[in-house]
């Protein structure tokens, strides 16, 4: 809109003064504003550690109106899938590769790009606002940090994890910066996407933006009277609250009667049976308010591109990095993620680890949402985080394009995986893939663009797997085989159509379907496993 006002005014100033030349030039400038091709800007958003149930437009109670707007606008996926883990899913997604093969010591490698590389290659602006997690716990290295792979602009944190008052290893660029009175991480994630999109909209550079929030990832902290306001939705306890979450699953259609619903968790009790009651209301109340305050900046970044005027050019990608974690902080964890300080910024005391003498939001605390919830943050599925079962791997994909989705308001039910970004970004921008990168030769990446699905195509069936903290599957077709543990392998077979929650193991039946995959996982790591460990030469800058 501004640029068609400046024209505007550049043609009227040309009339006024009568001058035939300029008047030609800025006539045929006006025009070109109507035909000139616009390139697709993309947004892609990650939270940490949200389960499949959790949005409200995949059957939560948790208030996410404007993530919502996005499905209601756009695509929603039934079948994408994560790896499992923070770090594994943000090395996929932004190469478009299994992680075993884009890392070598949690650090990405010279043998592949990131989205931002390609695009920034192909003349767009590229941003992150958030969490990065690709250091290998080497912190203070600038070689293996986000400005060093492709991104033009980085605002947040090198770790993984850490308080959202004071988080360890904040950054703007590649300098620590120390956070300001009033500061929450997740507001200040959506402040510095917000300014990012008003300067490169001045600039008129197409761009990609990565959100990538923590939230809601331990520890648990939000303003008090963010709290408050949800502590009402979870005294019924959590297997009335999933059951509940199941009921609107099937009839928002992300949930399919076939699959039943998963029972709960074996180690957790009946809400009847549960001790320290409002300790447990508030854990979760809490959960509730830090993703409803993620919901929230998610609004304010849709009406700064509306404002701008790129909304309708822009392919905005929300999911969550893995399932709903059942993790109680240990004290070494926290600590870590505290950068080994044991104190507020006030010098009070900081409480680590599963303390139901303790309510959990202020900065003072450090705590999980805990199993018990974890359970309901991942209906219908079983299990959590690092599993390779559905609660582990399943995230809600939103998809919104306004000039680029034919399907608004739809569900999918074809099949995806986080190494899928990689080719989506491409098509969707016409952008090209390099064979080589800065002296390097480039894996090829092995996604799927996920851009027909978009216009209603369906994509043909694939192998997927996983293979995570001993945790192991393949996806081919409506089969699913899956390893509880990897140390001894006993496979168990599942029909995802039918059976989604895996409550049917089918290995004794099909015993050939069994040793097929089994040979494919094999295969597989084959080879994509050989260098996953071997160790990365490291230097670091002077004066860090």
């Amino acid at each position: 809109m501004r640029e068609w006002i400046d024209r505007f005014r550049f043609l009227y100033i040309c009339v006024h003064l009568r001058n035939l030349r300029a008047l030609i030039f800025a006539f045929s400038a006006f025009l070109s504003i109507g035909f000139a091709e616009t390139r697709t800007n993309v947004v892609l958003i990650v939270v940490d550690d949200m389960g499949y149930g959790d949005l409200g437009c995949y059957g939560s109670e948790i208030p996410t109106p404007h993530i919502d707007s996005l499905a209601e606008n756009g695509l929603r996926f039934r079948q994408f899938y994560n790896t499992a883990k923070c770090w594994t899913t943000r090395a996929s997604l932004l190469t478009g590769l299994y992680y075993q093969q884009a890392t070598e010591q949690k650090i990405l490698n010279q043998k592949v790009v990131t989205i931002a590389e390609v695009l920034g290659q192909n003349g767009y602006k590229t941003i992150l606002s958030g969490k990065w997690h690709l250091n290998g716990g080497q912190l203070d290295n600038p070689e293996f940090q986000p400005l060093a792979r492709g991104f033009d602009e980085f605002y947040g944190t090198i770790l993984g994890a850490g308080s959202f008052y004071d988080p360890f290893t904040l950054q703007d660029g590649n300098e620590l910066i120390e956070p300001d009175e009033g500061f929450y991480y997740t507001n200040a994630i959506t402040d510095h996407a917000v300014e990012s999109l008003q300067s490169v909209g001045k600039d008129g550079k197409p761009f990609f933006h990565y959100v990538a929030y923590t939230a809601p990832h331990w520890p648990m902290q939000a303003p008090a009277e963010e709290i408050e306001k949800y502590k009402r939705l979870y005294r019924k306890g959590w297997d009335k609250v999933r059951e509940q979450r199941f009921t609107r699953q099937l009839k928002l259609g992300v949930a399919d009667g076939r699959w039943g619903k998963s029972p709960r968790d074996m180690e957790v009790v009946a809400w009847k049976n549960a001790p320290d009651r409002e300790w447990q209301i508030h854990r979760m109340a809490t959960y509730a308010a830090m993703l409803n305050i993620v919901d929230r900046g998610v609004g304010r970044i849709i009406d700064q591109l509306k404002e701008q005027g790129a909304f309708d050019d822009t392919l905005i990608l929300f999911m969550s990095d893995n399932g709903g974690s059942p993790e109680d902080i240990g004290f070494n964890n926290g600590v870590f993620c505290l950068g080994g300080s044991q104190t507020t910024l006030k010098g009070t005391h900081i409480q680590v680890g599963r303390d139901p003498s303790v309510l959990p939001g202020p900065e003072e605390t450090f705590q999980g949402v805990g199993r018990e919830w974890a359970n309901v943050n991942n209906t219908p599925f079983r299990q959590f985080k690092t599993w390779s079962h559905e609660g582990g791997i399943a995230t809600p994909l939103i998809a919104h394009w306004p000039k680029g989705i034919e399907r608004q308001g739809e569900l999918s039910d074809q099949v995806g995986h986080v190494i899928d970004i990689m080719a989506t970004c491409l098509e969707a921008t016409e952008a090209s893939y390099p064979d080589e990168y800065k002296g390097n030769r480039i894996l090829p990446h092995e996604g799927n663009s996920l851009v027909p699905v978009f216009g209603g195509k369906s994509l043909d069936d694939r192998e997927l797997y996983w293979d995570y903290a001993n945790h192991a599957a393949v996806r081919l077709g409506k089969w699913k085989l899956l390893a509880p543990s990897t140390k001894n392998i006993e496979w168990e077979l599942y029909d995802m159509e039918a059976d989604r929650c895996e409550l049917s193991n089918l290995a004794d039946e099909m015993p050939e379907k069994v040793r097929e995959m089994a040979a494919m996982y094999e295969a597989w790591m084959d080879r994509v496993g050989p260098d996953r460990n071997k160790p990365i030469k490291a230097t670091v800058a002077k004066g860090q």
